[in-house]
């Protein structure tokens, strides 16, 4: 199981901080943090877009 927690929302710079956890039959594997760049929506639509044709 992998799980996610929003920790941090920083508006000015577009970023988020996250909590995560992965386990495997109850215990834990992996314990840690990440700081993720957030995409303006016309930018992350259009990456998707890109993705899906590429894919085909």
């Amino acid at each position: 199981e992998a799980r996610v927690t929003l920790r941090e929302v920083d508006k000015e710079k577009k970023r988020i901080l996250v909590d995560t956890v992965c386990t495997v039959r109850g215990k834990v594997v992996l314990d840690g943090e990440a700081k993720l760049m957030v995409a303006k929506r016309a930018q992350a639509e259009a990456s998707n877009e890109s993705k899906t044709v590429a894919a085909e």
